[in-house]
């Protein structure tokens, strides 16, 4: 943002080639790992505590402590009765209703249920591959909205507002002082100019030659480079070079190059500074110190590190994820099994996103990691659940419904919570955070979905063996 500022170029060389640039995504996850860690002390320290101290719930409510003594699987499906224990005072609620459907259906249509699954995974996979790593401030901002409309008058009636600089440094005191060393930086400006996304450039050669005319008596033939380093010399002794600073530092052994775009797209961008930078490669002697520095640069860097980094914190997580399941469940089956749930929802909500032509930016990027973060959570209380179930009934099908009736309904509620406490980010003016809510909330529909009808499909049919 200096460098837009027009900052001047001996404040520039403190700061071109030193610093960071830190993605807001870096930033978001050590704050929520953190903020993760305090959840982890205030419940298992400060919680207990105020629960004792209260006395929330009643010691005569014991029985929903107790595991669910489940009735064979066989006269479940006979009767249509949902009953689940003698002692359980779940009989007759609508949730509890629905969750004994819901196993009934997952019971008698699990093959179909994985079948369309597999369907809906390359349907999205197909999805995926359409969508777009690009960055668009000015689509940040709906169409609507004062800066869109603002923005784009300035770049009608004025120039683009995006700026890239040129750094040419030579180690060589006065070296721009020379005209064919100016010529060469003119040649560069025209080149640019040429370019449709470039809407104006501005350097130390447009003072000059706007010096050169001034000094002769404003004929616009005299509108050009000035002869000889001694006629520049001598103009810059008589006008003064303060008004030079923003564009070649006070040695003349450094100059940049101001451009203005009217692109607001990073892919777009890209390719501009991709023809810019193989012009200075093929036009500009070894012996100079040539580079493209300004805010435009990060914008673009930034957008190439969102698709490297998704891949991989995403292979990371499903990598610890396995590894912390079969760790727990001492179980591969059980571990492929957990992958299941949790990569699902995501697949689903990259295809709806290549489908629609949602672009993966620096926002948007971030629901996939705080998503498998959340739904990783119903799936192991799930998985650890089956497994008590499971040693208990020594029956796969009653492993699952007991699952299901006991873990379904904390599922269900944290699931519709987040869908709503996402799902209010969409009345957001700022596009990104739009997005956010409305991809957030998706994801937590369809983790529940995953969880409840996907996961207990596949426990159905691999029929896994937990070590005790």
């Amino acid at each position: 943002q200096a460098l837009q500022a027009n900052m001047p170029i001996h404040e520039q060389k403190n700061m071109l080639f030193s610093g960071s640039y830190i993605l807001s995504g870096s930033g978001v996850g050590i704050v929520v790992a953190v903020g993760i860690s305090f959840a982890f002390v205030i419940t298992f320290m400060f919680l207990p505590a105020l629960i004792k101290i209260f006395n929330l719930f009643s010691k005569t409510d014991q029985s929903q402590d107790k595991p669910l003594r489940v009735k064979s699987v066989c006269s479940i499906k006979e009767s249509g009765d949902t009953e689940v224990g003698a002692d359980s005072n779940l009989v007759g609620n609508w949730l509890d209703g629905f969750l004994a459907g819901i196993f009934k259906f997952n019971e008698k249509f699990k093959f179909l249920v994985i079948g369309l699954t597999i369907v809906l995974s390359v349907f999205s996979f197909f999805g995926l591959t359409k969508i777009k790593v690009e960055t668009s401030i000015l689509e940040f901002f709906k169409k609507n909205s004062p800066v869109h409309k603002g923005t784009l008058f300035i770049q009608e009636n004025l120039s683009g507002v995006h700026f890239v600089y040129v750094s040419i440094k030579s180690e060589q005191k006065d070296y721009f002082k020379d005209p064919k060393t100016l010529q060469s930086l003119e040649n560069l400006q025209n080149y640019l100019i040429s370019l449709p996304e470039v809407d104006k450039t501005t350097s130390v050669v447009d003072y000059m030659k706007e010096i050169n005319k001034s000094f002769n008596q404003e004929d616009s033939n005299y509108y050009k480079i000035p002869s000889s380093k001694n006629m520049i010399a001598q103009y810059l002794l008589l006008y003064g070079a303060e008004d030079l600073n923003d564009y070649v530092d006070s040695n003349w052994q450094w100059v940049t190059v101001r451009i203005r775009l009217n692109e607001h797209s990073t892919v777009k961008s890209q390719k501009v500074l991709l023809n810019i930078r193989n012009y200075l490669s093929d036009n500009f002697s070894n012996n100079l110190k040539v580079g493209c520095v300004g805010q435009t640069i990060l914008d673009v860097e930034a957008n190439d590190t969102v698709s490297q980094g998704q891949i991989k914190s995403l292979s990371l997580a499903l990598v610890l994820i396995f590894g912390m399941m079969f760790f727990v469940f001492k179980s591969l089956r059980l571990g492929l099994i957990s992958i299941v749930p949790n990569i699902l929802p995501l697949l689903v909500n990259f295809g709806i996103m290549g489908y629609l032509g949602i672009r993966l930016n620096s926002a948007t990027s971030m629901i996939s990691a705080i998503g498998i973060g959340i739904i990783v959570d119903d799936t192991i209380h799930f998985l650890h659940s089956y497994k008590n179930a499971l040693s208990q009934t020594k029956d796969n099908s009653k492993a699952v419904f007991q699952t299901i009736m006991e873990k379904g309904r904390p599922i269900f509620f944290t699931s519709v919570i987040l869908f709503f406490g996402f799902g209010v980010l969409i009345f957001s003016q700022f596009v990104p955070t739009f997005y956010f809510g409305m991809l957030s909330a998706l994801i937590m529909f369809n983790a529940l979905w995953a969880d409840l009808i996907v996961l207990p499909c596949v426990l159905l049919v691999v029929k896994p063996r937990c070590k005790q």
